[in-house]
């Protein structure tokens, strides 16, 4: 039969060539005709017809039979199929190099896992990492026809711990020259146990136990999350990484073994803080660590490259946090064998945090993914606050430089001056002096604001500007102080009231006159030679907007010996507990007479030392500054 051709074809030409030998048979007997030889001809090809006959039928019969058995075997097939389905244990078939083949329902069931998942997948590699390699051993061995082998094995199961005996051993299928290794698998707790009944078979207290099941963890994430809140704003004003130091103590003693804190600089990553166990041990191990270059870890580098969080479950891979000198890998030196790594700061990454769980805690969650994301948030927002805080600080103190000159000095005058700044120093400075000499003498600038803060500084530094330009070439204070009005008034006028104190000193055959101008500021003190301190009126209106300069003008001369001591506004208001100022209380009189005829420095300390043991309420709200020019005594 052509091996193309079907059964049921090769019978009907069988009985086709049959049916023509019987005509060519009766067609000789009507014609009679022929010979011996033909007759020859005619007995064998009946021959042959009948022995096709036969094979015929037994063809027929064999394959009756065939399809019988073929139908038991099948049947059998399913009858071991729906074995290993429903078998009581669970159980699965490996492959010689230890992929899994097969899973029965049972397996499923207690692993928590899908069979597609599981196909094709090496057993090892589900597996805690210490065990992988003894695991291999094991299967190598029952590949080699070994017998049976029992080994402890422990699984990770969406982040819960399922401990089992496997025992393997080897199926030699027919017809297959590689044998099946079968592993079964005996919990070592009661994951055996029977299903439950399901969602129907329930009682009230299993429906209320599986509906309230999140619950531990949420409030976990709260609590985690407050005490961290409380932390950071408790923190305020505190460096990057004592604040990183603050938060890793936090995190090891409510949420992990391990946590290391990465901050990213303008070179890359940086190692703010690790914190870890108490022991010996583990401080060496922490030193290891804070030795280590983050950029040189793979995970955090990653990380903080992609912006992503990372849930290592089950660690697999030592290498992921880098390694000490000897070049051992420092997740190995830890022990952890569950690992999260999140960026801190959300789009414009900060930093990273990395925690560390070891064999004596449990394996990370998805929950505990998004309470550590929690934290990185409130980190980012922290260290973004402290870092404009930082910013602000550094221009108010450049700013302050402006309004405040480091050192000054006029010729044949006595020069010394006091300046305090605002308790808080979260503003710029309100105050400005300056003092410069021009072609005929000296002139002197004191201003100051109601208020601190950015835009006040900025006129400050405007007015001192102003006025030191044009009093280079205007020595009178009267003049000075209108011409700068006008300037400020071209440039759109000043937006916040500034009082002003201006003054024009020269020298004279019997000391020095001076004529001292005012725009709001009202007093200054003129210490006389006899020891008397007497109050120097001044008047005018602070000058504001591009309104015309109402000012008040007063000349005084000094002699050898006397001082003239100006101030701010801020320091005469100076408010203390009882209710009194510093200014109407007498205190600052008082502080100017008992210098003396001491020099300007021995002055501004006494008024220093009084506004030291002044009851003060709630520190100073606003610079406050004092001025003294003393002509000295000759020789």
């Amino acid at each position: 039969m052509p091996p193309n051709m079907q059964f049921e074809d090769f019978d009907r030409e069988v009985a086709a060539f049959q049916s023509r030998l019987r005509d060519l048979r009766a067609a000789r007997r009507v014609t009679a005709e022929g010979d011996d030889e033909n007759e020859a001809l005619f007995l064998e090809l009946e021959t042959a017809a009948e022995e096709l006959r036969v094979a015929h039928e037994e063809l027929w019969v064999s394959d009756a039979e065939q399809a019988d058995q073929a139908a038991t075997e099948d049947q059998d097939r399913y009858v071991l199929r729906a074995a290993f389905r429903d078998l009581p244990l669970p159980v699965m078939l490996l492959y010689r190099d230890g992929r899994i083949r097969r899973v029965n329902q049972r397996c499923l069931n207690l692993l928590e896992l899908s069979a597609d998942y599981l196909s094709g997948r090496p057993l090892p590699a589900l597996v805690e990492l210490p065990q992988r390699s003894a695991l291999r051993s094991q299967i190598a061995a029952v590949t080699r026809r070994r017998g049976t082998r029992t080994v402890t094995l422990t699984f990770v199961v969406r982040g819960r711990v399922r401990s089992v005996r496997a025992l393997l051993g080897a199926l030699h299928v027919p017809n297959d020259p590689k044998p099946v290794i079968a592993a079964v698998l005996i919990p070592t707790d009661d994951a055996l146990a029977d299903d439950p009944a399901g969602p129907s078979g329930e009682d009230a207290a299993a429906v209320l136990a599986r509906t309230t099941a999140g619950l531990p963890a949420l409030v976990r994430r709260l609590d985690l999350v407050t005490s961290v809140a409380q932390l950071l704003t408790s923190s305020h004003g505190d460096p990057d990484a004592a604040i990183a130091r603050a938060l890793g103590g936090l995190l090891c003693v409510e949420f992990a073994d391990w946590i290391i804190v990465d901050l990213m600089r303008a070179d890359g990553l940086v190692r703010a803080a690790v914190c870890g166990p108490e022991g010996a041990t583990d401080r060496e191990v922490l030193a290891a660590i804070q030795e280590a270059e983050p950029y040189e870890a793979a995970l955090p580098a990653v990380v903080a490259q992609e912006g992503q969080s990372q849930l290592l479950i089950h660690l697999d891979d030592y290498s992921v946090l880098g390694e000490d000198r000897d070049g051992v890998p420092l997740a190995g030196r830890m022990r952890a064998r569950s690992l999260l790594c999140l960026p801190i700061g959300g789009e414009a990454v900060l930093g990273t945090i990395t925690a560390a769980r070891t064999a004596g805690s449990s394996y990370f969650a998805l929950a505990d993914l998004a309470a550590l994301e929690d934290v990185g948030g409130l980190l980012g927002g922290a260290l973004r606050a402290e870092r404009r805080f930082v910013r602000q600080h550094r221009s108010h103190l450049t700013l302050r430089d402006l309004l405040i000159p480091t050192s000054v000095t006029l010729e044949q005058l006595d020069v010394a001056w006091l300046y305090r700044p605002a308790t808080s120093e979260e503003d710029p400075g309100s105050v400005v002096f300056d003092l410069y000499p021009s072609n005929s003498g000296g002139n002197i600038l004191l201003a100051e604001t109601a208020t601190a803060g950015g835009h006040a500084a900025t006129e400050l530094v405007t007015l001192r500007q102003s006025a030191r330009t044009l009093g280079l070439a205007q020595a009178d204070p009267v003049g000075l102080l209108e011409d700068v009005t006008a300037r400020l008034s071209a440039l759109g006028g000043l937006r916040t009231p500034v009082l002003t104190s201006a003054a024009h000193v020269s020298s004279t055959a019997t000391g020095a006159a001076v004529r001292l101008v005012s725009a709001g500021h009202h007093l200054s003190l003129h210490r006389r030679l006899d020891g008397r301190v007497q109050a120097v009126d001044g008047g005018g209106r602070a000058l504001e907007g591009g309104a015309e300069a109402v000012l008040h003008f007063r000349d005084l001369d000094l002699v050898p010996g006397e001082a003239l001591v100006m101030f701010t506004t801020s320091l005469y208001d100076v408010r203390a507990r009882t209710g009194d100022t510093f200014g109407r209380s007498g205190a600052l009189a008082q502080a100017v007479a008992r210098a003396g005829s001491g020099s300007a420095q021995s002055i501004v300390d006494q008024i220093g030392a009084a506004l030291a043991t002044f009851d003060i309420d709630d520190g100073l709200p606003l610079d406050v500054l004092a001025l003294c020019l003393r002509v000295p005594r000759d020789g």
